[in-house]
């Protein structure tokens, strides 16, 4: 649990130093403070340390000088445009070539309507099947309590809930929640925002959502109303029903996102089917018929990079990959033409193997073919041919060798079996141990050194044509790129699986000009491949160690001298072992902060603490996000330069989210490579005892520091502009009056005769009147019981 706080503002430009990052802070969520930001991190030494977030303010002291206020403003009018928006996206031609017409569009919108109404009625009547006999006086077992009539028996006794009082509670703070994890989770993209920001009632929401239309390629979920309901299986029956009469398949998408705009976009359109067919069909010929009803699509080829970082080929043993080939086939509908490898005889069959062994089956002969991952020649066909499926039999050899036209298929037969061995067991199990590590390490550095020149060389190239069109000059924007990393180390693992040596010359090679690693199905002895460390007891984490130079974790089979020790653990995986310090929650010390992290032990310098764990999200999704959480809260933590994403603790994350700013932090950040993947690691920078605070420092500059420190959310977003209200001018009206007959004094007569009015005196009472009632009061005046009295007037001022 934690309070809303408010993030760091994620800018489209990435940082320029290598494991720059950007983290989150957290902060009740009271009017009276001012929600702060996490910084984006710049890498100092290895990489740099930030997090968390800074104490509060109250409101009154976020007003700044007039020159600041209008720095802000100009940006906000910058960042919030008052522009009008599109609500749809145009058609994009995947799979066709070429528009439609208006007709054509409405063409299509009609079919829809149709096939979707149907299934609307079908959907219906079977709920209304199902109703039938479902209320039924038999069906309650609760009696009406005379609360209905014999024919209403559909009344149900309401349960009754008590209230429980605990004593001494006290009044719990408002918080907002997570989801717990341990680990970095896959985040899904989303193309949607799923509700319009509330960030104030002064808030121009039209801009502000103006804003986050640019961000979400579909808008803001509500925005655009479905034409109908809809639901994934009304759209399962729908698209089941629609595809086999599709002409346009761009078309149809489109069509379904501009009738549905808050289910996807055209691009998730064009992809939901298959998930629709797994969702809500058991049956495994159904599925594949129905998928065969986009045709029009090309499947994707399975990757290695969709499988576990640990991932080992089946065809794989030692340094081979091995398959089985059927040979001397007698049915000839088998044979693919002429020059087809079946029609070679048993003789010359026999003298094309030479020592290789043939084995019988059922309907002919096969045998078993090794080749040598480090084999040199042909290695695209090679690749095609022995890793193009998993299975240990090679089925389609015909239509592999058509598509490599410099030979016929019987010449690429004699290839494969010239290239092929047919090794001993032990000789596939030796081939399995690699050379000596002071072997493959030299040859890595010469690897590496290699990488560099060309990379300065591309460097030297890029700088001097910069320099040419800006008119700069080439030694001082050499010089400013000095300290800039000439070869990243941090990135995501792409294992390589395939035949031939590594490097941008194999395009079957994922590594291309970075490293392999030991989670490669590669040469076993690759010159690009990380021999790992080979590190005493004890000193692994230490400058000398070469894991702990490219700033990766060591790897169990990689790296075996400090892992297989019994006695000491390896201090430079924690992460991989999950070896975490014990931290509580409680209140920060800082005034106003909200939840702050607490070490629960005592830590020495250097010791590692934790990992900032959430979603793991691409760089697009990093930015959408970032555009909203500018305007609320924000957790992303950015990892390297890489463009490999961001890693979100907002909706899922552990302790480390509450970690807090201090401008003399005593933790930093480490970003490591961990089991192929970027992790961000917080590292104690000093001894602490138990019971400290954690912090984290920011490194924002001034104009940062004033917008996302001291400016509340509400003031760096567009505001209503109201107009000044004219002053209305009340009209009082005449109070009724009610008149006191005791206090009333009759006329006086004087000596001459003539008959003087004294001023009256009179007990009024007033009775307050509607001052927006339209017309006069009036009231009868009071009569003595001879008709003389005075006459009186209806108002009264």
């Amino acid at each position: 649990m934690e309070e809303e706080t408010s993030r760091p503002k994620r800018t489209s430009k990435r940082p320029e130093r290598l494991g720059s990052v950007e983290s989150a802070v957290e902060e009740p969520t009271s009017s009276s403070r001012v929600e702060t930001k996490k910084p984006s991190r710049s890498r100092t030494e290895s990489v740099s340390s930030t997090s968390s977030k800074a104490s509060s303010t109250t409101r009154k002291r976020q007003r700044r000088p007039s020159n600041v206020t209008t720095s802000i403003a100009n940006r906000i009018d910058e960042e919030f445009p008052d522009a009008p928006f599109e609500l749809f996206r145009e058609m994009v031609n995947k799979f066709t070539q070429g528009g439609c017409s208006a007709r054509q569009r409405d063409a299509e919108e009609k079919r829809i309507a149709e096939k979707h109404t149907a299934n609307l009625a079908a959907k219906e009547a079977i709920i209304q099947e199902e109703l039938k006999g479902l209320f039924t006086s038999d069906s309650y077992p609760y009696p009406s309590d005379g609360e209905g009539t014999d024919s209403d028996s559909s009344f149900i006794r309401p349960h009754v809930f008590k209230k429980i009082t605990v004593e001494n509670a006290s009044e719990p703070r408002m918080m907002q929640f997570f989801e717990p994890i341990a680990e970095n989770v896959p985040g899904d993209d989303e193309y949607q925002l799923w509700n319009a920001p509330l960030i104030s009632d002064r808030t121009d929401d039209i801009r502000v959502c103006r804003s986050m239309y640019q961000a979400y390629p579909n808008g803001i979920h509500g925005y655009s109303q479905n034409k109908f309901e809809v639901s994934d299986q009304l759209l399962f029956e729908s698209m089941k029903e629609l595809l086999p009469e599709t002409e346009n398949p761009d078309l149809l998408y489109h069509t379904l996102y501009t009738m549905f705009p808050n289910t996807g976009t055209q691009e998730e359109f064009s992809q939901i089917f298959p998930s629709l067919v797994d969702k809500f069909v058991e049956d495994p010929e159904e599925r594949k018929r129905l998928k065969a009803l986009e045709s029009w699509k090309i499947p994707a080829p399975s990757s290695k990079n969709d499988k576990p970082i640990d991932y080992k080929h089946p065809c794989s043993h030692g340094n081979y990959f091995m398959k089985s080939m059927e040979l001397l086939v007698e049915n000839d509908q088998e044979r693919c033409g002429d020059n087809c490898y079946k029609w070679i005889s048993e003789g010359d069959l026999k003298i094309m193997l030479g020592t290789k062994r043939l084995s019988t089956i059922e309907n002919g002969k096969e045998i078993t073919l090794y080749v040598d991952k480090s084999c040199s020649s042909q290695n695209a066909f090679l690749n095609k041919v022995m890793l193009s499926d998993e299975g240990d039999l090679i089925r389609n050899f015909c239509e592999i060798a058509r598509g490599f036209r410099q030979k016929t298929c019987e010449g690429w037969f004699k290839t494969l079996l010239a290239l092929s061995e047919q090794p001993t067991a032990r000789t596939v199990e030796a081939s399995g141990i690699p050379i000596s590590h002071r072997t493959r390490m030299s040859n890595f550095q010469k690897g590496v050194a290699n990488i560099k020149k060309v990379l300065e060389r591309k460097r030297n190239e890029e700088l001097e044509r910069r320099a040419l069109e800006e008119n700069e000059d080439f030694a001082t924007l050499k010089r400013q790129m000095k300290d800039e990393p000439l070869l990243e180390t941090l990135f995501p693992l792409k294992p390589c699986c395939h035949i031939g040596p590594c490097g941008k010359n194999n395009p079957d090679c994922n590594c291309c000009d970075v490293f392999c690693s030991i989670y490669c199905g590669c040469d076993i002895n690759c010159g690009q491949k990380f021999p790992g460390c080979v590190c005493k007891v004890g000193l692994c984490g230490s400058a000398s160690c070469p894991c702990q130079k490219l700033g990766w974790e060591c790897i169990d089979g990689q790296c075996q001298t400090c892992l297989n020790n019994d006695e000491k653990e390896c201090r430079n995986n924690p992460m991989t072992r999950k070896k975490f310090k014990s931290i509580k929650i409680a209140t920060s010390l800082i005034p106003g902060a909200g939840n702050g992290a607490f070490i629960d032990e005592d830590v020495e310098k250097d010791d590692f603490l934790g990992e900032y764990v959430g979603e793991h999200i691409s760089e697009e999704e990093s930015e959408r996000r970032g555009k909203y959480y500018d305007l609320r809260t924000s957790y992303l933590f950015n990892l390297t330069n890489g463009g490999i994403g961001s890693i979100d603790a907002g909706r899922a994350g552990n302790a480390m989210r509450f970690i807090n700013h201090n401008r003399k932090p005593n933790c930093k950040t480490r970003l490591c490579l961990v089991r192929g993947k970027v992790c961000i690691g917080i590292v104690a920078a000093q001894r602490m005892k138990a019971g400290t605070e954690l912090s984290l420092s920011y490194n924002y500059d001034a104009d940062k520091e004033e917008r996302f420190f001291n400016v509340a959310p509400e003031d760096r977003c567009p505001m209503v502009k109201e107009e000044p209200v004219k002053p209305y001018r009340t009209k009082f009206k005449k109070e009724k009056t009610t008149w006191n007959y005791q206090e009333f004094v009759p006329p006086m007569a004087t000596s001459s005769g003539r008959t003087v009015r004294r001023s009256a005196q009179f007990g009024v009472k007033l009775e307050p009147m509607d001052y927006f009632e339209e017309g006069p009061s009036t009231s009868d005046g009071p009569s003595t019981s001879d008709g003389a009295g005075p006459s009186c007037s209806n108002s009264y001022n």
